[in-house]
């Protein structure tokens, strides 16, 4: 009897142009001797623009792909940041993470994948006032969980901490160092991507940090400053004196308050203070809000392509002269995105697993490409040879839904039940060049949707399952159906579990054909193919 599962295996592909964007220069980034560092350890320095407020509109309608490519062609960033408003505004009403978590985890996976395609880098930060310990440790789990291994991300774990005491709490370096260390081993369980920690004074105060958090590594320490209202540059070369890594996550040209003039001198003093000690930064921001240190002007386009010279303001204007001038790759020329080749940006998955009534096994496979794209999905039985295709046209996301009938012949072979099937998903006009594999359960529904499940195993006491976590003692329903889906027969039982399952005293049909069984616990259902006639 085949075990019924099936193993897909997944092609990334890759493109082979010359063109050298900031990922592809300096790869993944570590900290080496209180320098941001390439995967060579030679230091690096990034210069870049932050987003607005993932909450605000006037901010977010700028979290998509054409804006953060153009920031990438046009003005040469090496690094965007993405502000998750944490807390909703109380003035204008709009929500942030806390109250609306998935509006706001959409935005940022559409920055996500821009920066992945455009090849830049993308610190992701938790653009929080307030300590929320408990809800930074899901959202950076998440996150991590998903993006650790991508080079591209750099983690904000606190954008600046309350120093108004009008406000509310203030906090200290003491309460900063005991929230980083509940926060960064979050992280580390999936990602050694660089983090940066906010310091006091609302980010201010980098000098203050101790050796805390030494046993951690890739850390840097943020410091934030408005050109014409601070004057503090010798705290960076303070905190570096002490071994720490410092990284400007936020600095204006105007006032702490984004109005007033734009002041060139001061922020190119900061900016030279910076690059002679390889801080990397990110100016705020991307937007068209009246404030002076907005960089558009009101009603530019959601999609980037702004005229210099009637779309941006003057900060707008300044910073991204700044860009040109001094964010050279290492080859002396200006940095360009990855080729335009179509790349998978996230490997084929599988999910939704059902048997249908007619004895077809249904599978969703989802994988993300860079660009609109063809694409073909091939399935080649390794037993039986038999080959299914499929074929569409989507950009982004390719959603496929395999619906392959073991009893019927695609070509002059048949699936068999339960066979090893190979899985290739080629964009058009590509080779695949690198592969990883995953596995789906087949004939299963509504159970664990990771790693491969046996097929239920007789026993001369009975049906033993491999259902783990399903409680002992548990009343159960068990249904048998015919692979036509009608229900045979009906009987009420309890579960006996174990180290390697679940056990149900059933006596065995005499039947020799397949059946289709569902076991009903708790709110849980169990549904998969049973021999009558294998086991003790």
């Amino acid at each position: 009897m085949h075990q019924f599962r099936s193993s897909l295996l997944v092609l990334a592909l890759f493109g082979t142009s010359q063109a050298i964007s900031p990922v592809e220069a300096f790869g993944p980034l570590k900290v080496v001797n209180s320098r941001l560092c390439d995967s060579t350890g030679t230091p690096r320095t990034l210069r870049g623009m932050s987003l607005y407020w993932s909450l605000h509109p006037t901010g977010y309608k700028y979290w998509n792909s054409n804006s953060v490519k153009w920031l990438q062609s046009d003005w040469n960033i090496t690094v965007l940041r993405a502000p998750v408003g944490v807390e909703t505004d109380a003035g204008s009403g709009n929500k942030g993470y806390l109250d609306d978590p998935q509006s706001n985890q959409d935005r940022l996976d559409r920055v996500v994948d821009a920066a992945i395609e455009a090849g830049i880098y993308l610190v992701v930060d938790w653009h929080a006032h307030f300590m929320h310990t408990d809800s930074a440790k899901a959202f950076f789990t998440r996150m991590a969980q998903k993006w650790g291994n991508t080079p591209n991300l750099i983690w904000e774990i606190w954008n600046e901490p309350n120093y108004d005491d009008a406000e509310g709490p203030v906090y200290a370096w003491s309460d900063i160092a005991e929230y980083a260390k509940a926060i960064i081993p979050e992280i580390r369980k999936y990602s050694q991507n660089p983090i940066i920690v906010g310091t006091s004074q609302y980010s201010a105060n980098p000098q203050e940090a101790d050796n805390s958090l030494d046993e951690f590594s890739n850390i840097l320490y943020s410091i934030h400053f408005y050109a014409g209202t601070h004057f503090f540059r010798s705290r960076v070369s303070e905190a570096m004196s002490k071994g720490h890594a410092v990284f400007a996550s936020e600095w204006g040209t105007t006032s702490a308050s984004g109005s007033g003039t734009v002041k060139t001198l001061a922020s190119e003093a900061w900016l030279d203070t910076l690059d002679a000690q390889g801080v990397s930064s990110c100016n705020w921001s991307i937007a068209d809000l009246s404030e002076t240190s907005a960089a558009l002007v009101s009603g530019a386009s959601p999609a980037g392509n702004w005229d210099p010279a009637t779309e941006l303001k003057a900060s707008g204007a300044f910073v991204r002269n700044l860009f040109l001038q001094r964010n050279i790759a290492p080859d002396g020329a200006r940095f360009t995105a990855p080729d335009s080749t179509t790349r998978i940006l996230e490997d084929l998955k599988s999910s939704t697993y059902t048997l249908s009534v007619t004895g077809q096994d249904t599978a969703r496979l989802t994988a993300k490409f860079s660009k609109v794209t063809n694409w073909t999905l091939t399935l080649t039985g390794l037993q039986s040879g038999a080959i299914f295709t499929a074929s569409g046209n989507l950009s982004t996301q390719v959603d496929v839904k395999w619906a392959a009938t073991m009893k019927k012949a695609f070509t002059s072979k048949t699936f068999q039940n339960g066979e090893l099937v190979q899985a290739v998903l080629t964009p058009a006009g590509n080779s695949p060049i690198e592969a990883s594999t995953t596995t789906l359960g087949i004939g299963v529904a509504s159970v664990a949707p990771k790693g491969v499940l046996e097929p239920a195993h007789w026993t001369s006491q009975g049906l033993a399952l491999p259902l783990l976590g399903w409680r002992s003692g548990a009343p159960a329903t068990i249904r048998w159906r015919n692979l036509e889906g009608r229900i045979q027969d009906q009987s009420e039982t309890v579960i006996q579990s174990g180290a390697k399952g679940v056990f149900v005293p059933l006596a065995r049909p005499s039947t020799t054909a397949l059946r289709i069984l569902e076991l009903h616990s708790e709110g849980r259902t169990w549904r998969g193919l049973v021999p009558a006639l294998s086991g003790d």
